[in-house]
């Protein structure tokens, strides 16, 4: 569904609009999905709200003040708060994995984005 992996077979569509290719779909412009890996995938050289807020530090026009209001309320919405300025070295697993999780959660709200109807889809690969 993210676009990483072409299907094995059948279609993938979202919102209605057939996926034609990986990463990146033109016709599905505001598209928002995040992924969270399984081994939280954390820059570990970032604190806490430089990685939640990574994306938007890179991509949006936002003012640094207001990418740190959105980091401490994403991470509010995951249960951390006041965690900001932890290395990843200094969480838990458990809380890694919710930094992972408020990082691909955390939005632009000056963009108009569009969100599959699912919300939240879990894909599992056994290896």
């Amino acid at each position: 569904m993210a676009g990483l992996l072409a299907p094995d077979k059948g279609e993938v569509f979202i919102c209605g609009k057939k996926r034609q290719g990986l990463v990146s779909d033109e016709d599905i412009s505001g598209l928002r999905i995040g992924l969270v890996f399984q081994s939280a995938a954390l820059f570990d050289s970032l604190n806490v709200r430089e990685n939640v807020g990574f994306l938007l530090y890179e991509n949006s026009k936002l003012s640094e003040e207001r990418i740190g209001a959105l980091v401490t309320e994403t991470l509010a919405a995951v249960g951390l708060k006041g965690v900001e300025e932890r290395m990843p070295s200094e969480l838990s697993g458990g809380m890694k994995k919710r930094v992972a999780l408020a990082r691909s959660i955390i939005n632009d709200d000056t963009k108009e984005t569009i969100e599959p109807e699912g919300k939240m889809l879990w894909v599992s690969r056994e290896r």
